[in-house]
């Protein structure tokens, strides 16, 4: 979804961008034609944006990607430089070294302290709270307002429960 949004979104910010340009030219003139030009930016902007969070809201819009830290991005170019090396190392042992890394990056990656996790977020008028404990209970404390038809969930909270896989019915 993200390359259809940016298909048509890329296109329409530079052309608001020139007409930001032409906003500035104008203003030497006039005051009055610039002002105009301004008014039409600014639709073209709110509506790509209303645009952007219509695309953002969808629900397959959405997806989360496991984070990528230093262990990963060595293991990810070792499999680069075993693969594409041009040594005459046979496939079969490429793609078992392959493997191998990844096994290694895997056990690496792995959690294993079992710990409570406090987070934090700012929602305006104070702090929610998100508590995770071990045995993968979540207890989500003041969400924040519900302003202006929006909830302030909505641009911190929601974004983060979802990079962390964190499903609705596991909050307590």
């Amino acid at each position: 979804m993200s390359f259809f949004t940016n298909v048509i979104v890329v296109p329409i910010s530079n052309f608001s961008l020139a007409l930001g340009f032409l906003e500035i030219i104008f203003n030497i003139f006039s005051g009055l034609l610039a002002g105009a030009v301004a008014e039409v930016n600014n639709f073209i902007l709110s509506a790509v944006l209303a645009f952007i969070e219509w695309s953002g809201n969808l629900p397959f819009s959405y997806t989360s990607a496991l984070n990528f830290n230093f262990i990963s991005t060595v293991a990810y170019y070792s499999i680069l430089m075993i693969i594409f090396t041009r040594k005459l190392i046979d496939y079969k042992k490429k793609i078992i070294f392959s493997f191998l890394i990844i096994i290694c990056a895997f056990v690496l990656n792995l959690k294993l302290d079992e710990t409570v996790r406090i987070t934090f977020f700012d929602v305006g008028q104070g702090d929610a709270t998100l508590i995770e404990t071990p045995e993968g209970h979540n207890i989500l404390i003041d969400a924040g307002p519900y302003y202006q038809g929006k909830s302030s969930a909505q641009n911190s909270i929601i974004p983060y429960l979802r990079q962390s896989n964190i499903k609705k019915n596991k909050i307590c």
